[in-house]
């Protein structure tokens, strides 16, 4: 029998099709041309194939767009894309793309370096395995030898070294297990860390939970200062924050540079957390070894709402209420931080090289130094060597009052930044509101297009900025712009989740039916990515439950396909075909069985789906089950009422199937319904 990580290897890979009757049953791949590509070395048509997936939200293309930015295949050399791209996927779980970010982050490449960054993500990318990130992270770089037998063959001596392990791997039935067998929960890694930070950084509240309760102490501290909730603050995980609090995790205690779980939160940008921090009592008058509280880095992220919740409490600022920029740099320090002068010496990083001194100040946010440029008659729409003009710095950083000074002296409000950018688009992709806001009354184009013929709603919706596009669709926004895969901004928005903007979208008038380049509705994203609240607002606006895509997908396929329970009752409650069939003849039924998702298999047999239809291949759903080796679901058909005589076109049995695995479990159950 195969062993279950080589399934998923080998599903992930084929991301699949029926194949031969052996083979499990996916999607199409859509990846195979790239890796053609790859292979005769024509990076060039890799990396163009690859554009419009990873711009569709596609995790692995995302990656290896990153990756070739990064490394200049196919495409000029480009640090600041390639960790655009990579924190895409990162954000999206890719384990290989968090680690290349840790990366990016310790070395400064397309941004200021940052430790607490780096390390943030190789702990992402160990927590899910990764061998290099472990290595990074100081935790090792496999499981565990008796551990990889232990899953087989019962209790094994180690029992701490296998509970970490477990953790990490966020396995809960065997973190379960081997709590019962009561093991050192305070033992230490060569970091000084328990296995409670282990499953802080792996973000899993189930664990967390289940270690609390056997004992695992909130407020250790790490050879580095860090307790657990300074890293789950660092990270931004509210859920996990919460339940370390409730176990006594201290609320002030500050990690080596001074700074409290509330300094963190907010230096990090996490609103949400900050606010628990708050309701739960965090002092606000602390500062940090630099001189810095809440309320300054509040200020410094431009989090206004947050800001005013600080001076309520009685926050202090490092300069009072006048941070409106950054602390003041002459024009000498500007040329110096350029030129690579201040710290470091001749081998110090000089990421600003060759940056116009207007350019800098406007990036550094340096209002004062940018009024003396320009009273000097500096040329205000000169560029930097990545084609950025000092408007488009600013707009992309948010500094309002920067952006203002430049359009006052004349700086062109659409001329086009890197990429074909505009100034709008980059505030639009930060979601800078009130920048936007500016530009827009400047004249700023709010239907120009970059090269690749996305626009500035576009760059809005994809990066979550629901207030940003209502900005700009009262200014007149194109509803049916496409990016570069043929997503419309609804489309994307169902696709992410971002209900307040499906609507928004709706109510002015969005083609709610509207399909991209595979004939992917909104209704069909919504459904895919199981965004339930985007796709009830799509079903009553009256999208199309029954449009199939190329492949004869429907969205009650796709919901069917990834376990989406409510939203298979969703569609059906809407009108949804229970047996409508894709190209290959695979049902919703088979779809769920063959994933395994057996509360699907159930509520679609209560529904009146026949158990007992074949696919282009001959499998009925039991087949693709018995195959995958879904008990559960298994034993879900046979009750209701799969034939377990039926053979595909190979002549395959499920008992067979069940027997040449070696699943005499199935065999058996099998048997009972013969």
């Amino acid at each position: 029998m195969a062993r279950p990580e080589v399934r998923v290897v080998l599903a992930a890979c084929l991301a699949g099709a029926l194949l031969l009757p052996a083979a499990p049953l996916a999607v199409a791949a859509p990846l195979d041309e790239v890796r053609a590509a790859v292979r005769v070395r024509d990076y060039q048509r890799a990396a163009t194939l690859l554009a419009p997936l990873a711009g569709r939200g596609d995790a692995e293309a995302q990656y290896q767009l990153g990756a070739m930015y990064r490394a200049g295949r196919g495409v000029a050399k480009d640090h600041r894309r390639a960790l655009q791209w990579l924190l895409k996927a990162a954000r999206q779980g890719h384990a290989k793309a968090q680690y290349n970010l840790g990366v990016m982050y310790e070395n400064g490449w397309g941004t200021e370096a940052d430790a607490a960054q780096a390390r943030y993500w190789f702990l992402k990318a160990a927590a899910q395995g990764h061998p290099m990130a472990k290595a990074k992270a100081g935790l090792g770089s496999e499981a565990p030898r008796q551990e990889r037998v232990v899953e087989a063959r019962g209790p094994a001596p180690g029992i701490e070294e296998s509970l970490r392990w477990a953790v990490r791997k966020g396995r809960r039935e065997r973190v379960r297990e081997l709590l019962r067998q009561h093991p050192r929960l305070e033992r230490r890694d060569e970091q000084g860390r328990t296995v409670l930070f282990d499953a802080v950084a792996g973000g899993d509240a189930g664990i967390l939970s289940a270690l609390l309760k056997q004992g695992a102490k909130a407020g250790v501290r790490d050879r580095y200062g860090d307790t657990p909730l300074i890293l789950a603050c660092r990270q931004g995980e509210v859920k996990v924050a919460e339940l370390l609090l409730d176990a006594g995790a201290p609320l002030e205690a500050a990690d080596v540079q001074g700074n409290t779980p509330l300094l963190v939160a907010t230096a990090a940008g996490h609103g949400a957390l900050a606010r628990l921090l708050l309701k739960r009592g965090a002092d606000v008058r602390r500062r940090n070894k630099k001189g810095w509280s809440a309320l300054d880095y509040a200020l410094r992220r431009k989090d206004e709402a947050l800001a005013r919740d600080l001076r309520r409490r009685g926050a202090p600022a490092l300069a009072g209420e006048k941070r409106k920029s950054r602390p003041g740099a002459s024009l000498a320090d500007l040329a110096a931080l350029r030129d690579g002068l201040t710290g470091g010496g001749a081998d110090a990083r000089q990421p600003y090289a060759g940056w116009p001194l207007l350019m800098l100040a406007a990036w550094q946010g340096q209002e004062a130094a940018v009024r003396t440029l320009l009273g000097r008659g500096v040329a205000v729409d000169q560029r930097d060597k990545e084609g950025f003009t000092a408007l488009g710095r600013a707009a992309w950083r948010g500094h309002n009052a920067i952006v203002s000074l430049l359009l006052a002296a004349g700086a062109a409000v659409d001329a086009p930044q890197a990429g074909g950018r505009t100034a709008l688009m980059w505030a639009a992709e930060a979601g800078r509101v009130k920048t936007l806001r500016l530009l827009l009354d400047a004249g700023a184009r709010v239907n120009a297009r970059t090269d690749d013929g996305v626009d500035a709603l576009v760059l809005a919706v994809r990066e979550g900025h629901a207030a940003a596009a209502t900005v700009l669709l009262k200014a007149g926004a194109p509803l049916e712009a496409r990016d570069d895969g043929g997503e419309t901004p609804l489309m994307i928005a169902a696709r992410l989740g971002q209900a307040d903007t499906v609507a928004a979208l709706l109510r002015r008038g969005a083609a709610i039916d509207a399909v991209d380049e595979q004939g992917h509705s909104a209704l069909w994203h919504a459904a895919n990515s199981g965004r339930l609240a985007a796709a009830r607002l799509l079903v009553k606006h009256g999208a199309r439950v029954r449009l199939r895509d190329r492949a004869g997908h429907s969205p009650l396929s796709r919901a069917a396909l990834q376990g989406h329970a409510p939203l298979v009752k969703l569609l059906l409650a809407h009108g949804a075909a229970v047996d409508v069939a894709t190209a290959r003849g695979n049902t919703p039924l088979m779809l769920a069985a063959d994933r395994g998702h057996e509360a699907v298999v159930k509520y679609l047999l209560a529904q009146g789906a026949s158990p007992d239809l074949r696919n282009e291949q001959g499998n009925t759903a039991l087949l693709l089950a018995v195959r995958s080796g879904h008990k559960g679901v298994v034993r879900a058909l046979l009750e209701g009422g799969a034939n377990p005589a039926l053979r595909n076109h190979q002549r395959e049995q499920p008992r067979q199937l069940a027997a040449q695995a070696g699943r005499d479990d199935l065999v058996k159950l099998l048997d009972r319904y013969r």
